[in-house]
């Protein structure tokens, strides 16, 4: 049984953080292709920039600071604790490492402002969790990279089953039906929230049947923390 995601505090944002590196067990994050989506993302958003200032609707949210981005994070859960693996990131993400991760002006085209990933691995199985936040400038930029990642992320080339998190509004799960090169079965959770989004990425080398507990909890207490 997995262990309730009951100790959920604020991560230290005031800890040195490693260089952020691709993370590691071979998972697939978005890569270059997304860049290409990311031109006709930035005219799409554009465009409804534009509506917005004929209708008078307003799709842009307040800026955040760097410090409530970091520090909106959750904490490792009982059980858990921060990977001390090569490819754990367990620090800001700025948009020149957005850059890498995505591809070459993918910070400009989404919208991308600032951002934080952790991996927390069990103490007890090879079960981890890592946790991604992502800031844009605005909520349309959010979702609409929000809707990009979901092809491109990790279980997305895993045979993926789509499902949701009923607690988390509009939230899409994709299940790995398949393991990757590296032997792990790959959860992805994504959310919108405002002008942020959120990824949650569930590795196990056992083959999950439906969305593990503890992605569950830990998302939902993620989303709550946006």
């Amino acid at each position: 049984m997995h262990p309730p995601f009951d100790d959920m505090t604020r991560a230290n944002a005031g800890a040195p953080a490693p260089a952020p590196e691709r993370p590691g067990r071979g998972r697939i994050h978005p890569v270059a292709q997304v860049a290409a989506i990311a031109v006709g993302v930035a005219v799409f958003v554009g465009l409804l920039r534009g509506w917005s200032a004929t209708s008078g609707a307003d799709v842009t949210t307040p800026a955040r600071s760097a410090t409530l981005v970091t520090t909106r994070v959750i904490h490792a859960p009982i059980g858990y604790e921060a990977s001390t693996g090569s490819g754990a990131t367990n620090g800001p993400v700025t948009p020149t490492d957005f850059d890498s991760w995505i591809g070459a002006g993918s910070a400009t085209a989404f919208g991308y402002v600032r951002g934080y990933d952790v991996t927390y691995d069990c103490t007890a199985t090879n079960e981890s969790i890592e946790v991604t936040v992502f800031s844009f400038r605005t909520h349309a930029e959010a979702g609409a990279f929000t809707d990009t990642a979901v092809t491109e992320w990790g279980a997305s080339s895993l045979d993926p089953v789509r499902k949701s998190i009923p607690a988390i509004h509009d939230s899409i799960v994709e299940l790995g039906t398949k393991a990757g090169q590296d032997g792990f079965y790959l959860v992805d959770a994504f959310a919108t929230k405002g002008d942020t989004m959120m990824v949650l990425e569930y590795a196990n080398t056992a083959k999950p049947t439906s969305v593990p507990h503890v992605l569950k909890s830990a998302a939902v207490s993620q989303y709550a923390l946006l």
